[in-house]
């Protein structure tokens, strides 16, 4: 193997080396972001519900299935909970959000479960009356749209990092000898003045 194959070679393993590190702090940089933006949206949706008076009074919570109702998008479950654990409301578009047990928290918390090799993302937020806890209020929403994204960028970081790789190796290399006719006048048939 030549000295000039090796160091093509090397260069390559380099720069592969290098793209796969980017790549890597792309995309969890990416999912980072947007999982924490979805996140924040379900908090402020639990926040906003959470102060409906049929959402923060127990004794309404038989009459919260509207209120929930017309909060509910596709792909979600938002279930009241009290503070035995028993769910005494819920609405949901999908079932496999309900697989997920209900749990009381004293403080917002959120979870990323997994079922059937698809991600579901589930925030509680507890409800209090007279500053004494009554229940949590939990949205679920599955992560199908957010896993076709993640599926889009890791395409794209393959592809480029693959062309970027096969330009690497295929370009051709300068002339090692330094009599580059290029920059010589007289051989590119250029008149001189």
């Amino acid at each position: 193997m030549s000295l000039k194959t090796k160091l093509m070679l090397l260069s390559s393993l380099w720069l592969v080396f290098i793209l796969v590190l980017f790549n890597v702090f792309i995309y969890l940089f990416v999912v980072n972001i947007t999982t924490k933006s979805e996140k924040e949206l379900l908090f402020a949706k639990a926040q906003t519900l959470s102060q409906e008076p049929e959402i923060a009074d127990p004794s309404l919570w038989p009459e919260a299935r509207r209120t929930l109702g017309q909060n509910l998008v596709s792909n979600e479950m938002i279930r009241l909970v009290d503070m035995s654990g028993v769910v005494r409301q819920i609405v949901y578009t999908n079932p496999t959000l309900l697989r997920k047990p209900a749990e009381i928290r004293s403080a917002p918390h959120s979870q990323i479960v997994r079922f059937r090799n698809e991600k579901y993302l589930y925030v509680q937020w507890p409800l209090y009356r007279e500053n004494e806890p009554v229940g949590i209020l939990e949205i679920g929403r599955g992560m199908a749209r957010w896993s076709e994204y993640m599926d889009v960028l890791i395409t794209a970081l393959t592809v480029t990092s693959a062309g970027a790789v096969l330009l690497s190796v295929h370009v051709p290399s300068a002339p090692a000898t330094g009599d580059d006719d290029a920059t010589d006048p007289a051989k590119r048939n250029v008149p001189q003045t």
